[in-house]
């Protein structure tokens, strides 16, 4: 799991991808790294604060999973033990 954030927290920050057709951004609004070479110290802090975002939306997201999961079984395991 920690190879899939880190990939698409990679190309989400090397890329600063916004989708231009609806004008919304896809995360944190990062200024692109610019330049042929990528430093360490350029680098490292970004991606920190990338996977800091990307871990909550993560987090996040299984939760409302979790949720939706626990509130419509609920109601089907109910609804399953009144059939004959």
């Amino acid at each position: 799991m920690v190879r899939v954030l880190t990939s698409l927290n990679v190309l989400l920050m090397l890329s600063a991808v916004v989708l231009t057709a609806r004008h919304v951004s896809s995360g944190p609004a990062y200024r692109p790294i610019e330049g042929d070479v990528v430093t360490y110290d350029e680098f490292m802090p970004r991606f920190m604060d990338m996977m800091e975002w990307l871990a909550g939306v993560y987090v996040n997201t299984l939760n409302l999973i979790h949720y939706m999961h626990d509130k419509y079984f609920y109601e089907a395991a109910e609804l399953a033990s009144l059939t004959p």
